[in-house]
């Protein structure tokens, strides 16, 4: 993600991926990029995220959280309005879904899409608990889901963008929803 390659360290092979840590960014790479379907097939087993498989994560929000303060000084420059409809793209667990709701008001919808189950329900969980934000998730492929056009004041992503396989052409699409 990065493009530190400098500081990759060789986790494990899954399937036909290599799977490498970077030191600078914190995050996981695979080498070389599964298509939508594949990452799906792989996120969407509990043993990738319970931590019982080599290079799963131990706590998804555990190691993305280093990134967050990021994105909540990226939130806070939005436009305070009680209405403002906001779209997380690769929601995973929901954290900067509910956090884009802190921003948008109680009036506006913030949807996050993924295409991880096993990750929604985590976000649906955690947002059942804290009733403050208007939050709610959506099963699908963020490059190909075909969202109202100009429904999203403003979209957001920590994490999911960087699997798109053609990014010009997800941005593109995504750019009608806004």
């Amino acid at each position: 993600v990065c493009g530190d390659a400098e500081h990759l360290r060789a986790l494990c092979k899954v399937g036909a991926f290599d799977i490498y840590a970077c030191a600078t960014c914190k995050t996981d790479h695979a080498t070389p990029m599964p298509s939508a379907p594949e990452l799906k097939a792989y996120y969407d087993r509990r043993e990738w995220f319970e931590g019982g498989e080599v290079g799963g994560y131990q706590s998804y929000d555990a190691q993305t959280d280093w990134s967050l303060e990021v994105v909540t000084s990226i939130l806070a420059e939005f436009v305070d309005r009680k209405d403002l409809s906001i779209l997380d793209v690769g929601c995973g667990s929901g954290s900067v879904t509910r956090r884009a709701a802190e921003r948008a008001g109680p009036d506006g919808p913030v949807p996050g899409v993924d295409i991880s189950e096993v990750l929604l329900a985590t976000a649906r969980a955690a947002s059942a608990s804290d009733r403050s934000a208007p939050v709610s998730y959506l099963l699908a492929d963020a490059q190909t889901y075909d969202f109202a056009p100009a429904s999203f004041d403003r979209i957001v992503s920590r994490m999911g963008v960087m699997f798109f396989a053609d990014p010009p052409a997800a941005f593109a699409w995504l750019a009608a929803a806004a």
